[in-house]
């Protein structure tokens, strides 16, 4: 079998993935913390901590940190979500361990007081851009409002309020409760080997140890706050319309029927959005997007057009969600929303860096495996039937829009 799992004595998870046919591995070390799971007076510390890791540590300066990956020409990135921080990379099978060393070790940053002040300026110009780039953080408000209270509705920025008080100190709390072996998953995909992954991750990570374990929250949410809302931005130069309402979680039998229905509506080709606004040229941009969380999954609807066709469009995007409720999805739809999926699916599965994101993902969530033929199988037993059920439990039309542009 390729897939490969094992658990170190200190709680760290290692899951490999063999891939015959490739020549270059991926890897990624999983750690389930995002922006859910702070308080609103550290919002952002998530991912202030992302950009600190690779300020490094007493052994390694940040220039050292990106000489040594680039000297193995190392393809390497991090990024935080709502659930958890991922730190990743793609290298030559030769370089694994280099490369691997690196990781392992910059995981325990010291958050020098110079760095972490300099990188403090850089997210808070990160978050100000973010406001001043169209649609002007409306998307955030617009989560922030959908969820309410709900820990989904933090931002993974943070405020302009919460990371300027954010002190070195705080970081470093947050890094001892939440970057532990026993909440960590190691993921490498490509051309590995198990046991050598296996005796390379007790090396380096085999030593750390498990004070503790933290166990994320887990709030089930079913009442978003709905309506529309218009906002003003007198510097737009388009017509913003931004959408959300309420999917199938990660954990529900009808995640593979919203994928589906997802593509039908709103692909970025061949959907039902795309021909009335894109195709026709009524809109720049008009896709129904859909989003899995552990505790609810989110309908986002995004469309751009110029101002003069903003109401038009809007009355075209209602008029299509109330038909969708009449359950008007064709067999025909069907099949080649699944296609597209199918064809997405195995294209990226080709490569290392995509399996490293499917298998990561879903073994950090869930706790399961699927191979690519039986991801393939889930996605072709999808009906119109499971289709109806996710219109009838997750209507399109019972949301919270929000419209941005120039009075």
């Amino acid at each position: 079998m390729n897939f490969h799992h094992h658990q170190l004595k200190n709680g760290l998870e290692i899951i490999t993935e063999r891939m015959p046919y490739a020549q270059s591995v991926s890897f990624a070390f999983f750690i389930r913390c995002g922006s859910c799971n702070e308080s609103p007076e550290i919002a952002g510390v998530s991912h202030f901590l992302e950009h600190m890791v690779f300020k490094g540590n007493q052994k390694w300066s940040a220039e050292k940190v990106n000489r040594t990956l680039d000297a193995i020409g190392a393809n390497f990135n991090a990024c935080t979500t709502e659930e958890y921080t991922v730190y990743y990379a793609s290298v030559l099978p030769e370089y694994l361990e280099a490369a691997v060393e690196v990781f392992a070790d910059i995981l325990n940053p010291v958050c020098r007081e110079e760095d972490f002040e300099s990188e403090k300026r850089v997210i808070l110009e990160e978050i100000q851009m973010y406001e001043e780039s169209p649609p002007f953080g409306a998307d955030e408000r617009l989560r922030e409002e959908f969820f309410g209270e709900h820990p989904l509705g933090h931002s993974i920025l943070g405020t302009v309020a919460s990371v300027s008080a954010l002190t070195p100190q705080q970081m470093r709390n947050y890094l001892m409760e939440r970057y532990l072996p026993g909440n960590i998953t190691f993921v490498a995909c490509g051309k590995v080997c198990d046991e050598e992954v296996i005796q390379m991750i007790n090396k380096y990570c085999g030593a750390w140890e498990n004070h503790g374990f933290f166990v994320p929250g887990f709030q089930p949410f079913t009442k978003p706050n709905l309506g529309e809302r218009k906002i003003n931005r007198p510097l737009a130069t388009q017509h913003y319309i931004l959408s959300n309402a309420l999917a199938p979680p990660r954990v529900s039998e009808l995640r593979y029927a919203a994928r589906v229905f997802h593509s039908v509506v709103g692909d970025d080709s061949g959907s039902r959005l795309y021909w009335e606004l894109v195709d026709n040229g009524w809109a720049e941009h008009a896709v129904l997007s859909y989003t899995e969380y552990a505790q609810a999954g989110v309908f986002t609807t995004s469309m751009c057009c110029e101002p003069e066709d903003g109401d038009r469009n809007m009355e075209v995007i209602h008029q299509l969600y109330q038909k969708l409720q009449k359950k008007v999805i064709t067999e025909d739809e069907l099949q080649l929303a699944k296609n597209r999926i199918a064809t997405a699916l195995v294209l990226s599965s080709e490569k290392s860096w995509g399996r490293l994101f499917m298998v990561g993902s879903e073994w950090v969530n869930t706790h399961q495996y699927y191979t690519v033929s039986e991801e393939m199988q889930l996605l072709k037993t999808v009906s119109l039937a499971d289709i109806h059920a996710v219109i009838e439990q997750y209507p399109l039309t019972k949301s919270l829009t929000y419209r941005i542009g120039a009075d």
